[in-house]
């Protein structure tokens, strides 16, 4: 048992995954829209923004696409990185939540 917990790899954390076109249009017109409304709850807030985003123009989207492109290269160019350092690509969320813990050496006690 103890010899299958000391072969277990631990995975370091891989780069976090970029931002979509939307959420990087909701995240930069977030304020705008709530300072246009003060009082609105979170929920409705976020349904502005949806059908805002919906109302736009594959022209009027672009800005938001180019940044959500750049992110996704910088983030592929960090996967192949994180490839070449550590022999395989980062583990999921379900499968670092199932990794065991840094395995520590035993105590050795003294009387």
């Amino acid at each position: 048992m103890r010899q299958a917990a000391e072969e277990a790899k631990v995975w370091p954390p891989g780069p976090k995954k970029p931002l979509n076109a939307y959420m990087i249009f909701a995240s930069e017109t977030r304020e705008v829209v709530k300072a246009e409304n003060p009082n609105i709850p979170g929920k409705d807030l976020a349904k502005i923004l949806g059908e805002t985003w919906s109302g736009l123009s594959a022209a009027d989207k672009a800005p938001w696409l180019g940044k959500a492109n750049e992110q996704k290269e910088q983030y592929d160019a960090q996967i192949e990185l994180y490839v070449q350092e550590h022999g395989g690509p980062p583990p999921s969320a379900k499968q670092q939540a199932k990794q065991p813990a840094e395995v520590q050496s035993p105590r050795v006690v003294t009387v």
